[in-house]
């Protein structure tokens, strides 16, 4: 099958790794993925890019106020880009992961009658809860929204939770929409990773780790990290924190401030080729929030990495995750029971290693890059019979058109 893999993502580590991840697992399957970097923005032709000054200016200033206008009015200028890339590459199907008041996927899939299969990783209205460039205009990025998802042949969501909240948002037949959670990479993170030259270097010795990797967003629960360090970070354990995003400065003067700065190790933002040391220099992986939707990438690794996972239990993660089976799960925004769970683990290596032992068992044998390959194939193998049915008719006499009878679409 040849796909054209598009996606408006710029400089988000998280997101150009799943992409990346997906188009070379499906390669592996035998498939040609070809993928496209479509922001208008400056990049480096993955996704990524440094604005220049002036740029950074006016996303500083003005951002909140021109950032949704710019993405509708783009709009006509991806119809373009799209239809140049499906008239050299001849896809068999396309594949775009959805981006919040874009719409040119629809358009195409009109023009071209081309297959289309939709990548959402959140409902539109993530975007104004979280994001003030995206506060102005949230009944438009609904409407988006829901033409897209009615106008695609398939969707492709993260979670059940998703799946169902679509579904019922947007009067949409379940079986249109599948659920595929993120996978990991078993070769890059595994047990047998040595943490050892990482915990000399930060001074760890033979404390306890608890570890993060997040680029610390809104939704990553700040807040309750504060109350787990200033439960946990005084006697019991070490931290080890990873990423780099909004909510990392300011909680690294937090720390500095009540003096724990020789608790708490700050990693910052990595390549990801080095992030499987680190989560192997980790005794226990935390996942301190997501949204009830939500399909967190570093839960997949910490598993790959045979880690004891502390982690919210939304509905995604109990889908992977089972709690005293691989791993320890507590009520959502309960920092109470995170701190519980965190110094149960912290006391007990056995039961460490037994939760991180399972955990590799179930993402080798369910929740790889390969499974999440497989399961898009899948759905893009049902677009296309799908648009095929749409697309033909069967021919009718002349007269019958002149007495108002109306073609018959082939079952």
């Amino acid at each position: 099958m040849r796909i054209a893999y598009l996606h408006y993502l710029y400089d988000e580590p998280s997101g150009l790794l799943h992409v990346h991840q997906f188009a070379e697992a499906a390669r592996q399957l035998g498939h040609d993925v070809r993928v496209h970097a479509m922001n208008l923005a400056p990049h480096d032709g993955i996704g990524m890019g440094t604005p220049d000054a002036s740029r950074r200016w006016l996303k500083q200033h003005l951002s909140r106020y021109l950032h949704e206008p710019k993405e509708l009015l783009w709009n006509p200028r991806y119809i373009a880009r799209e239809l140049a890339i499906v008239r050299e590459e001849r896809p068999d199907v396309l594949l775009v992961r959805e981006h919040h008041l874009t719409f040119a996927e629809i358009v195409v899939r009109r023009l071209t009658q081309l297959p289309l299969v939709l990548e959402v990783n959140a409902p539109a209205d993530e975007s104004s809860a979280y994001f003030d460039e995206y506060a102005h205009l949230p009944a438009v990025g609904r409407l988006t929204e829901r033409l897209k998802l009615r106008g695609a042949d398939r969707i492709v969501v993260v979670s059940e939770a998703l799946r169902r909240f679509l579904a019922e948002g947007h009067d949409l037949p379940l079986d249109r929409i599948v659920a595929n959670p993120n996978g990991a990479d078993c070769e890059r993170f595994h047990p047998d990773i040595d943490g050892s030259v990482l915990r000399r270097q930060y001074g760890f010795g033979e404390d306890v780790v608890v570890g993060l990797v997040a680029s610390l967003q809104p939704w990553h629960g700040p807040d309750l990290i504060k109350h787990l360090l200033a439960a946990l970070a005084p006697e019991t354990a070490r931290f080890l924190m990873v990423g780099r995003g909004p909510g990392w400065s300011p909680l690294r003067q937090w720390v500095e401030n009540h003096g724990w700065a020789s608790r708490v190790v700050f990693a910052g933002g990595l390549r990801h080729e080095d992030v499987p040391a680190h989560v192997a220099a980790m005794d226990i992986a935390l996942v301190p929030e997501a949204g009830f939707y939500q399909s967190p990438l570093k839960v997949f690794e910490y598993m790959a990495a045979g880690r004891a996972i502390v982690a919210p239990a939304y509905e995604p993660l109990r889908e992977v995750l089972t709690d005293g089976i691989d791993g320890l799960l507590f009520a959502p925004r309960n920092s109470a029971a995170a701190i519980s769970a965190i110094r149960k683990l912290a006391g007990d290596a056995t039961l460490r290693r037994r939760l991180g032992a399972n955990a590799r068992q179930r993402v080798t044998s369910h929740l790889t890059w390969k499974h999440n390959a497989e399961r898009v194939i899948d759905a893009c193998t049902a677009a296309i019979a799908a648009s095929a049915r749409k697309s033909k008719r069967v021919a009718v006499p002349d007269d019958s058109l002149a007495t108002g009878a109306r073609p018959r679409e082939e079952a």
